[in-house]
């Protein structure tokens, strides 16, 4: 079974500055602490002409049936990778993979940052 969740973030800042906290390891500690992940790490970053690439893990709650939890656990460890790559006309691309310890599910994504008259938009399709 596949399932594709879509979202747009729209912001207010310059499509560099939103790029620019984007690249920054610090940001994927705070954004997933913020949604309640545990033991959070930035396992690597590559920064190689106009290619940011970052590798992270987290532990994040499962929320399956409590028959499910007896055999899972109540946390599971996530592992995601993302590459963000800067295209001719200024935009910035993203692919991501996730996965997830003892789960048989994988998770594939793209991100589209743009940049608008108001600021810059996120396009997340996962």
């Amino acid at each position: 079974m596949s399932t594709t969740v879509e979202a747009t973030h729209e912001y207010a800042h310059d499509v560099e500055t939103v790029y620019a906290a984007f690249s920054d390891p610090d940001f994927y500690l705070q954004k997933f602490e913020g949604v309640g992940a545990r033991n959070v790490e930035v396992l690597s970053t590559t920064e190689d002409e106009g290619v940011f690439t970052v590798e992270t893990t987290r532990e994040v709650p499962l929320d399956v049936p409590s028959a499910l939890k007896a055999l899972l656990g109540e946390w599971t460890v996530v592992v995601q990778n993302e590459e963000w790559v800067e295209s001719e006309d200024g935009e910035y691309l993203n692919e991501l993979n996730m996965s997830s310890d003892g789960m048989p599910a994988k998770m594939t994504g793209t991100m589209r940052l743009y940049a608008t008259d108001d600021g810059c938009v996120n396009e997340v399709a996962i």
